[in-house]
């Protein structure tokens, strides 16, 4: 009997839980209190970015190689780029989706070129490895920046 009792119990309150936070508006606000804390990342994440990017230009003055700042200026431009569509996109989250997508393609292409010069010889195993740890880096950083850009609350 009380195994019954303890299981109605359980049971009962499981599946009504989830109705009963929804009638009362806990998923609109827990929605929308995630929306703002992304937004203020994403927003912390863009000044970071803007600081860099300011040091950057005093590291170019000290005498720092033009070709080295050129890159670094693009790089985290490109990553500026990406968060504030992302800010702008918190809703659907379609621009941030889209952009891993076609970042994983190229991956993959990499991947694929890098198997086949393997297979023919034209590698190395060391050399091979090397680079599919680069590329397993990417990946996962490709997925974090997404999932840093990405809404959280679904």
């Amino acid at each position: 009997m009380t195994f019954v009792v303890i299981l109605a119990t359980l049971v009962g309150q499981g599946f009504s839980f989830a109705w009963v936070i929804q009638k009362l508006g806990l998923t609109i606000l827990g929605k929308r209190e995630a929306d703002q804390a992304k937004q203020r990342e994403v927003e912390a994440r863009v000044a970071g970015i803007d600081a860099a990017l300011s040091r950057l230009d005093r590291l170019k003055s000290a005498g720092l190689a033009p070709e080295m700042v050129e890159i670094l200026r693009r790089r985290h431009s490109d990553r500026r780029a990406y968060f504030v569509a992302a800010c702008r996109d918190l809703e659907s989250g379609q621009a941030v989706a889209n952009a891993m997508a076609v970042q994983l393609e190229f991956l993959a292409a990499e991947r694929e070129a890098i198997a086949d010069l393997y297979a023919k010889g034209a590698l190395e195993d060391e050399a091979r490895r090397r680079i599919e740890r680069e590329l397993d880096l990417d990946e996962s950083r490709i997925r974090h920046a997404a999932e840093s850009g990405a809404s959280r609350a679904d």
